[in-house]
């Protein structure tokens, strides 16, 4: 099925969000969380939701249905655990974390805080699987990966496993794009894409020394698209620090260029 058949029909699916029968949804949270890793990226901008912000509704009206939060993490945990997806899993739990937003809005949460945390676990277990195996380096989703199995898991962990993935100087300049930042703006009728590296981010995943000592000879000529971006921006953050200025300057300077 192609990108706008999918789009429309998750479209005409979210109408039936809250129709869905109680005893079905299981078998539907483990064929979307099956699906999950190849659904399409939402378009850019702030009023467009995804395929993924659909097939979300459909699982969060549908268990508020049941009554029981308890019943709701055994429904949850049981697909999660099924499914060799981690994408939606991982969307469910960071969606149902306590945020002070979240708590001042009134949303319902679907399972106990304290409950929350053995789905984490479970996220946590899938990531670290998936990290074993090849193919977890280009999936487009590892910049979320790696910031859940970073918060939820084992930290030291995480930067384990990025170290051991860093050895080159192409593989330094892999790693800047995976955590390039991504921002938007709009104006005169467009929507305008940013890209920033944030270095306080960054050094939570690596030490910025072994990285700067990686990418100091390459030239940016030799590199095109996001690399390009991912290195020159990297540079941009490392002569802000060393003038002195905020990390997140970045957010002026792209007001500057809009």
């Amino acid at each position: 099925m192609g990108r706008g058949l999918l789009e429309v029909a998750f479209e005409r699916l979210d109408s039936y969000k809250k129709q869905v029968p109680v005893e079905s949804m299981q078998s539907l949270i483990c064929a979307l969380c099956d699906l999950g890793e190849d659904l399409p990226e939402p378009k850019p901008g702030p009023f467009e939701p995804g395929v993924g912000t659909y097939a979300y509704r459909l699982i969060y009206f549908g268990l508020l249905r049941v009554a029981d939060s308890k019943r709701r993490l055994e429904v949850l945990k049981e697909a999660f655990t099924n499914s060799p997806g981690i994408s939606m899993p991982v969307d469910i739990v960071s969606m149902d974390e306590r945020t002070d937003d979240r708590k001042q809005q009134g949303h319902d949460f679907l399972v106990d805080v304290h409950d929350l945390n053995e789905l984490k676990a479970v996220c946590v277990s899938k990531i670290r699987a998936a990290a074993t195996r090849g193919g977890f380096c280009d999936n487009p989703h590892l910049l979320v990966f790696l910031c859940r199995w970073f918060r939820w898991g084992d930290k030291a962990g995480v930067r384990a496993w990025v170290a051991e993935h860093v050895q080159k100087p192409t593989e330094a300049v892999w790693l800047l794009r995976v955590l390039l930042g991504k921002s938007t703006s709009t104006g005169a009728g467009e929507i305008k894409v940013h890209h920033h590296v944030h270095l306080q981010f960054v050094e939570q995943f690596v030490d910025l020394h072994r990285l700067t000592d990686l990418t100091s000879d390459l030239k940016l000529d030799d590199f095109d698209g996001l690399d390009r971006t991912a290195l020159a921006e990297y540079r941009k953050a490392l002569k802000r620090r060393s003038d002195g200025r905020p990390d997140d300057d970045w957010q002026w300077e792209m007001m500057e260029r809009d």
